[in-house]
C-alpha cells in the first residue's frame, strides 16, 4: 500500500476523525463521497499523490471494523476496540495490530465473507492465497494467546469455539467447512 499499489485501510477511534480529516486536508489530500457515503457511516476516502513517486494514495478511513465483498461493506465486526487497544508502534511512528489480533481480525473477516453458492466457489478458487496469508500470520502469532485474547474481549464461547475450529481448518485446508462456519459467525453477529 505505501509504494501506491493498494488503498490504506485505517482504524480510527471515532473521536478521532475529525482531527485526521483536518491533517490530511493541511497537506493536500482531498476527500471523495462515493455513491455508498450516504448510508455507510464511518467510511471516508482521501486521496493525495506523492510528489516524490506520482503515486496516488488511497486512505481507507474506518471507525468500525466494516467488511465485505467487493465494494459493498456493510459487515460489522465487533472488535474495533480489541484492534484499537492491541497494538504495537511500527518505526515509533504508526500503530499496528499486535501480530494475535491481526490474526483474529483477519479469521473473522475470512468468515464474514461467507453466506452463498459464489463465495465458496470464491474460497476454493482463493484457497492458496487464503492459506498462504493464514500461514504468514500464524507464523507471527501465539495462537493461544490470541484464543485468550478473544476469550477476554468477548466472553462469548460461541466466538471463542468457532475461531479455533477456523484455525483448525485453515490447518487442514478445509475451505468448505470454513465456509459452513462462515454462515454460522454470521448467524451469531446478526
Amino acid at each position: 500500500a505505501p509504494a501506491g499499489h493498494e488503498d490504506l485501510d485505517i482504524l480510527v477511534a471515532p473521536r478521532e476523525v475529525k482531527q485526521l480529516q483536518i491533517i490530511l486536508l493541511k497537506n493536500n489530500f482531498i476527500e471523495v463521497l462515493t455513491p455508498c457515503s450516504g448510508y455507510q457511516k464511518g467510511i471516508y476516502h482521501f486521496y493525495g499523490v506523492d510528489t516524490n513517486t506520482g503515486f496516488i494514495i488511497h486512505f481507507h478511513i474506518f471507525t468500525d471494523l466494516i467488511t465485505g465483498n467487493g465494494l459493498i461493506k456493510n459487515f460489522y465486526l465487533p472488535f474495533r476496540e480489541l484492534l484499537l487497544n492491541n497494538v504495537i508502534f511500527y518505526k515509533k511512528l504508526v500503530k499496528i495490530p499486535i501480530a494475535e489480533v491481526e490474526l483474529i481480525i483477519y479469521v473473522f473477516r475470512l468468515l464474514s465473507k461467507q453466506g452463498n453458492l459464489f463465495n465458496l466457489r470464491e474460497i476454493i478458487k482463493e484457497s492458496r492465497l487464503i492459506f498462504e496469508e493464514f500461514l504468514s500470520l500464524k507464523s507471527k502469532a501465539d495462537i493461544q494467546k490470541s484464543i485468550t485474547l478473544l476469550k477476554n474481549f468477548c466472553q462469548n464461547g460461541d466466538l471463542v469455539e468457532i475461531y479455533t475450529k477456523t484455525i483448525k481448518f485453515l490447518e487442514e485446508k478445509s475451505f468448505f467447512r470454513i465456509f459452513l462456519l462462515g454462515l454460522k459467525f454470521k448467524n451469531l453477529v446478526k
